[in-house]
């Protein structure tokens, strides 16, 4: 994906051009992302004014409602990562839930790892609502979210 953003119609025009609006990530790493907004979407249905979009996010101003999926064995790969300096593939982008200046990843949590840990900006796909109220919408308990960064360097300074 280059520096432009991309707008979709709905959910289907998304999944229909994934693999165009990501062209530089492996169809394989697209592959997991495609059943998760389909997930997602059958089990929440958009809101008529919602815009899908891509972008790109910096990990650091997101947010996180499952601190289950950083798991403790992502945290150990982090610094072997770094040693092994693998080859800088196209990272997949996240799914990310946004009203006004709230952003809650719900999908992608090792792709943003990745991107913390290159210090790079991270492509995501943007589902955002304007007049609705995000966490009634999506039934999201707001006092779980954490921030995404400083949860990650907790855990990191715990190894």
């Amino acid at each position: 994906m280059d520096n432009k953003q991309l707008i979709f119609q709905d959910i289907d025009d998304l999944i229909v051009n994934l693999t165009k609006a990501f062209s530089a990530v492996s169809p394989n790493d697209l592959r997991d992302l495609m059943f998760f907004i389909k997930e997602f979407a059958n089990s929440h249905p958009m809101p008529d004014d919602t815009r899908i979009s891509t972008d790109y996010v910096y990990p650091e101003g997101l947010e996180i409602l499952n601190t289950d999926k950083i798991s403790d064995v992502l945290i150990q790969g982090i610094e072997k990562y770094k040693d092994l300096n693998y080859p800088k593939k196209e990272i997949p982008p996240v799914v990310v839930l946004r009203q006004g200046i709230r952003s809650i990843m719900i999908f992608g949590e090792m792709n943003a790892v990745e991107a913390y840990t290159r210090e790079q900006p991270l492509q995501a796909i943007i589902l955002e609502l304007d007049d609705l109220d995000i966490f009634e919408t999506f039934g999201i308990d707001q006092r779980r979210l954490v921030f995404f960064v400083p949860y990650l360097q907790d855990q990191m300074g715990k190894k």
